[in-house]
Protein backbone atom coordinates (compact mmCIF):
# COMPACT_ATOMS: atom_id res chain seq x y z
CA UNK A 1 0.00 0.00 0.00
CA UNK A 2 2.92 2.17 0.78
CA UNK A 3 4.35 2.08 -2.42
CA UNK A 4 1.17 3.28 -4.10
CA UNK A 5 1.05 5.97 -1.30
CA UNK A 6 4.85 6.77 -2.50
CA UNK A 7 3.70 7.14 -5.83
CA UNK A 8 1.12 9.86 -5.27
CA UNK A 9 3.06 11.30 -2.59
CA UNK A 10 5.79 12.10 -5.03
CA UNK A 11 3.36 14.28 -6.84
CA UNK A 12 3.08 16.86 -3.74
CA UNK A 13 6.29 16.63 -2.57
CA UNK A 14 8.31 17.28 -5.35
CA UNK A 15 10.71 14.86 -4.50
CA UNK A 16 11.31 10.96 -4.74
CA UNK A 17 9.48 8.99 -1.99
CA UNK A 18 11.68 5.86 -1.37
CA UNK A 19 10.04 2.63 0.21
CA UNK A 20 12.66 0.70 1.99
CA UNK A 21 11.47 -2.89 3.51
CA UNK A 22 13.25 -3.49 6.66
CA UNK A 23 12.89 -7.17 7.68
CA UNK A 24 13.16 -8.90 11.23
CA UNK A 25 11.78 -9.10 14.35
CA UNK A 26 7.88 -8.64 13.85
CA UNK A 27 8.83 -5.18 12.85
CA UNK A 28 11.47 -4.14 15.60
CA UNK A 29 14.38 -3.87 13.34
CA UNK A 30 12.24 -0.64 11.04
CA UNK A 31 10.51 0.38 13.89
CA UNK A 32 14.03 0.99 15.77
CA UNK A 33 15.64 2.26 12.78
CA UNK A 34 12.81 4.92 12.61
CA UNK A 35 12.91 5.55 16.51
CA UNK A 36 16.30 6.45 16.73
CA UNK A 37 16.09 8.39 13.11
CA UNK A 38 17.25 12.02 12.91
CA UNK A 39 14.18 13.67 13.76
CA UNK A 40 14.10 15.82 9.64
CA UNK A 41 11.17 15.19 8.70
CA UNK A 42 12.33 12.63 5.79
CA UNK A 43 11.91 9.85 7.89
CA UNK A 44 8.57 7.64 7.98
CA UNK A 45 7.30 4.13 8.83
CA UNK A 46 3.99 2.66 8.50
CA UNK A 47 2.92 1.73 12.30
CA UNK A 48 0.79 -1.44 12.55
CA UNK A 49 -0.57 -2.97 15.08
CA UNK A 50 3.04 -4.76 16.81
CA UNK A 51 3.91 -0.95 17.45
CA UNK A 52 1.84 -1.66 20.03
CA UNK A 53 2.76 -4.97 21.27
CA UNK A 54 6.16 -5.76 20.77
CA UNK A 55 7.54 -3.74 23.99
CA UNK A 56 5.06 -5.85 26.01
CA UNK A 57 6.37 -9.05 24.92
CA UNK A 58 9.67 -8.13 24.65
CA UNK A 59 12.75 -5.28 25.37
CA UNK A 60 12.68 -2.59 22.50
CA UNK A 61 14.23 0.23 21.85
CA UNK A 62 10.76 2.12 21.30
CA UNK A 63 6.72 2.58 22.19
CA UNK A 64 4.36 3.70 20.62
CA UNK A 65 4.87 7.10 21.85
CA UNK A 66 8.49 7.19 20.03
CA UNK A 67 6.25 7.72 17.05
CA UNK A 68 4.45 11.11 15.80
CA UNK A 69 1.46 10.24 13.78
CA UNK A 70 0.83 12.45 10.41
CA UNK A 71 -1.59 10.73 8.64
CA UNK A 72 -4.34 8.06 8.36
CA UNK A 73 -4.36 5.95 5.63
CA UNK A 74 -6.26 2.53 6.72
CA UNK A 75 -9.11 1.77 9.51
CA UNK A 76 -7.35 -1.06 11.35
CA UNK A 77 -10.04 -2.46 14.01
CA UNK A 78 -8.18 -4.68 16.70
CA UNK A 79 -9.14 -6.23 20.02
CA UNK A 80 -7.70 -7.54 23.00
CA UNK A 81 -9.23 -11.06 23.77
CA UNK A 82 -8.71 -12.91 27.54
CA UNK A 83 -10.10 -16.02 29.06
CA UNK A 84 -13.44 -15.50 30.26
CA UNK A 85 -12.31 -16.91 34.11
CA UNK A 86 -9.09 -13.94 33.66
CA UNK A 87 -9.18 -11.59 36.94
CA UNK A 88 -9.25 -8.51 35.23
CA UNK A 89 -12.31 -7.01 34.36
CA UNK A 90 -11.90 -3.42 32.63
Amino acid sequence: MFRALAASAQKYLGQAVVVINRAGGGGAVGFTEVAQAKPDGYTLVSIITPVTILPHQVKTAFTYRSFEPVINVVQDPAMFQVLADARGRT
